[in-house]
């Protein structure tokens, strides 16, 4: 299933800290290509635990504001619920 997000990219002390509008948490690099690859593969860890141990996939919002002054940046990613261990 593909998931799909809005994230707040914005500069902190040299990084550029990528945090998701409807999740708890955020990802940071030194530049904007890192910190795009590293939001979607935090996004795609975040939403596999979910799926993995049945906590609820939050609703996606879009048409935020950035609430520390960035961009915003839609983060999209494929996920398929792991298998359980038998």
């Amino acid at each position: 299933m593909q998931y799909t997000y809005e994230f707040e990219l914005f500069r902190d002390d040299g990084w550029i800290v990528a945090c998701p509008f409807d999740m708890e948490g955020a990802t940071q690099e030194r530049d904007i290509k890192e910190a795009a690859e590293m939001a979607a593969e935090w996004l795609r860890m975040d939403i596999e635990h979910r799926l993995m141990h049945g906590i609820k996939v939050p609703t996606a919002t879009f048409g935020n504001v950035p609430k520390e002054g960035g961009t915003i940046m839609v983060v999209s990613v494929e996920v398929g619920r792991p298998k359980k261990a038998v």
